[in-house]
């Protein structure tokens, strides 16, 4: 069943390679169709296709946006952003890819790696798979289901938030981090969470994240603190 949860098995967190994408990908949409507990806020109205299609057993590699998603997460981890899989072995020994975390370094960080790059690295990332990416994601933004408005103003009101409460401040930003619903409560979240935490703590920078209200209590276990409260004004 989707929703079932069992006991605690072995999790080891690893860094995601460009082939477990598709994988990944099809676990994410899962996660966050709002089809399964936890209650995700936002859902209906980002994706509304999401949870039908989720209950009625279609796989999320036939949904609209499974496409655009892959697109989406190989670009990411091409653009240098920290992305993390959860590898979990049941009580027969076998290994199942159960989630993810994806985290952007600090601005610092990202400006000294593109100041390395060689020229023709440069020519690539900055000018051609931009371009190229842009082209894709206008033929697919119409194609794919997500309802762009709502999440304009929800990106719209993100950047707000951070600009206010956190300015300058040199921060990893823990942009999403999710666990397939036949894997939840097993601790792979507490696991790709733990990892993210140490990363930063070693650099001594804080991680900031933002939570549903379903995972409040998972973020407050492992110490996070509650900094301010998302607004987002949407008419639709």
């Amino acid at each position: 069943s989707p929703t079932s949860s069992g006991p605690r098995a072995r999790v080891i967190v690893t860094p995601v390679n460009p082939e477990d994408i598709p994988a990944l990908a099809a676990c994410e949409l899962l996660a966050v169709s709002g089809a399964f507990p936890p209650a995700l806020p936002f859902a209906h109205l980002a994706n509304p296709f999401r949870a039908p299609l989720a209950r009625a057993g279609v796989p999320p590699r036939l949904w609209p946006d499974f496409a655009p998603t892959v697109r989406r997460r190989r670009q990411q981890l091409r653009d240098g952003a920290l992305m993390f899989k959860a590898v979990l072995t049941d009580a027969s020994g076998e290994e199942h890819v159960v989630g993810m975390a994806k985290m952007l370094p600090p601005r610092s960080v990202v400006q000294s790696a593109r100041r390395g790059r060689k020229w023709k690295e440069r020519v690539l990332g900055d000018y051609v798979y931009p371009a190229v990416d842009s082209m894709r994601g206008r033929m697919w933004q119409e194609a794919d289901g997500t309802n762009h408005e709502f999440m304009k103003a929800f990106r719209t009101a993100q950047i707000k938030t951070c600009d206010e409460f956190l300015g300058e401040t040199e921060y990893f930003y823990l942009k999403k981090l999710f666990v397939h619903p036949s894997f939840q409560q097993r601790g792979a979240g507490s696991a790709l969470l733990a990892h993210c935490a140490e990363i930063a703590d070693a650099a001594s920078v804080p991680l900031v994240l933002e939570a549903s209200p379903a995972g409040t209590a998972l973020y407050a276990a492992h110490g996070f603190s509650t900094l301010t409260t998302i607004g987002v004004l949407y008419r639709g």
